[in-house]
């Protein structure tokens, strides 16, 4: 979730918090916070919540499904593979 990742760290710098501090306040480690911001980790829902009401954003925002000024993000792409089996779907509403 490339774009999660990017618009935590944006929103964190926004509000002038380094990452230990931040971490500090979602009782967190700041390695988990750092794994969110780079992309190898995910919150799970109820941190995404939280996150969402510290900011004052919505998990459509944060998740890169919407776009500030609200609009929807028309362009994405879903990836599954499960053994022998391989789904890609890449779609941009015009």
């Amino acid at each position: 979730m490339i774009i999660f990742s990017e618009r935590l760290k944006e929103l964190r710098n926004e509000k002038g918090l380094n990452q230990r501090d931040f971490s500090k306040m979602l009782n967190i480690t700041q390695p988990t916070l750092c794994r969110w911001e780079t992309g190898d980790r995910e919150p799970d829902f109820v941190m995404l919540e939280k996150l969402c009401r510290f900011f004052d954003v919505s998990a459509d925002y944060l998740l890169g499904i919407e776009n500030e000024d609200g609009s929807k993000n028309t362009e994405y792409e879903f990836n599954y593979q499960h053994k022998n089996t391989k789904l890609i779907h890449k779609e941009k509403k015009i």
